[in-house]
Order: C-alpha cells, then sequence, then structure tokens
C-alpha cells in the first residue's frame, strides 16, 4: 500500500516537472539543451526522460497549425 502511494506521488511529479519544462522552454532551447550539450549516452537518457515534454511540445505545435 505504501509504495503504491510513493508511486503515484513520484509519477505526479515526474509528469509535472514534464509539463513544467514543455511550458517553460521552447523547442529551440530543448534541443540545444537535451540533444546538443549532451553525450551519446546523456542523449538518450535525457531524452528518455523528457519524451512526455517532447510530445506536449509536439502536440502544442499540432493544434497551433491546425487553428492557424
Amino acid at each position: 500500500m505504501v509504495w503504491s502511494i510513493i508511486g503515484v506521488v513520484l509519477a505526479i511529479i515526474y509528469f509535472s516537472y514534464n509539463v513544467l519544462i514543455a511550458k517553460l522552454m521552447s523547442a529551440k532551447r530543448m534541443k540545444q539543451e537535451f540533444v546538443d550539450n549532451q553525450c551519446s549516452v546523456g542523449k538518450i537518457l535525457v531524452n528518455i526522460f523528457y519524451a512526455p515534454a517532447w510530445f506536449l511540445k509536439g502536440l502544442k505545435a499540432v493544434v497551433i497549425a491546425a487553428i492557424a
């Protein structure tokens, strides 16, 4: 029971952090920080961690393009 609560809290923190990053950083800055300034292993791990932020940034671009 306790581990389930800890897991849910960690998942909420993880997704909240990704939403915050997607909101505060531009796609260009995300690429610079998460791709350009990383070694090979860092690129893989950072982009796995920030996959929801990349998805949200792409979704925002698609929605804006569809509306405009």
